[in-house]
């Protein structure tokens, strides 16, 4: 049966533990927030319930302490335990181990999310491939209102027929006053009537060198496998594929 010793006994056990629960949780979401890992989505709305349920943990514990405690008076002349020492000691050592396991358990499980995630991505992009060899198709290329207007609708077609959130774009290599240039389009560009809005200053895609290396190297052949690019939980898949003689790349942009 529970003595009033056992429950503050008990009831310290509890708040302590909430204490460190408490401290570990902030300190994992901090890190969180600092190095964008992705082992866990804190939402705002969610991690103030959590710290509003520690708190309550932490109060409740401390009721009974101070419940309990009182019955406690009778007993002053017990001997006093002599283990105190030696919990104050596993304390200290807990504390000072929690907070690198956290973090290394947090960029381990980001690590491994990112795994994951990028295999998904890249097996989509892979499925994207197929499906622009097999099922659709882009009109012969001819810059004009009418072949931009129905590529548009292309990739609107294939991001409605995959039913996966993310962006599709189109890039391609054409020459403009004499000079070979990249341009894009993407399924949510909106056109108007007026003919400005078809010239090819209008789609030009301006990439840095590093990027425009990796797009030469895709439209020319001598790349010829997807490559995948991430940055937190954005996933950009560069996929090259060829119709009626020109090779195109299909940027397909999602967040995981």
């Amino acid at each position: 049966m529970l003595n009033p010793k056992t429950i503050v006994k008990l009831s310290n056990s509890i708040g302590l533990i909430a204490i460190l629960l408490l401290l570990f949780w902030v300190f994992g979401f901090i890190v969180t927030e600092i190095f964008d890992l992705q082992l866990i989505s804190f939402r705002k709305e969610f991690f103030g319930i959590s710290i509003l349920a520690l708190l309550s943990l932490m109060a409740g514990a401390l009721i009974l302490n101070i419940m309990f405690n009182l019955s406690r008076i009778a007993s002053r002349g017990e001997p006093q335990s002599e283990d105190s020492p030696q919990k104050v000691k596993r304390l200290k050592w807990i504390l000072l181990s929690g907070f690198p396991i956290v973090a290394i358990a947090l960029f381990a499980g980001d690590n491994y999310y990112k795994e994951i995630a990028s295999k998904k991505s890249l097996e989509f992009a892979k499925h994207l491939q197929t499906q622009l060899a097999e099922e659709v198709e882009l009109e012969a290329y001819e810059f004009n209102k009418n072949w931009i207007g129905k590529s548009e609708k292309t990739l609107s077609f294939i991001n409605q027929l995959n039913g996966r959130p993310g962006n599709l774009s189109l890039i391609w290599q054409d020459t403009l006053n004499g000079k070979k240039h990249f341009f894009s389009i993407s399924e949510y560009y909106e056109n108007d009537e007026d003919s400005s809005a078809f010239e090819k200053e209008t789609y030009l895609l301006l990439p840095n060198k590093e990027k425009s290396e990796e797009f030469e190297k895709l439209l020319n052949g001598e790349q010829k496998t997807i490559q995948l690019e991430r940055s937190g939980r954005n996933f950009e898949s560069f996929i090259p594929f060829t119709q009626h003689q020109k090779t195109f790349i299909l940027q397909f942009n999602e967040y995981q």
